[in-house]
């Protein structure tokens, strides 16, 4: 949540959570 600031590894997280649902719906 960018409203309550992040870290770096907050970032992490949430691009890696988004990878694995793209790669989900996309096979």
């Amino acid at each position: 949540d960018l409203s309550r600031g992040c870290s770096s590894q907050d970032i992490a997280g949430v691009v890696a959570i988004t990878a694995v649902q793209a790669q989900k719906i996309t096979q």
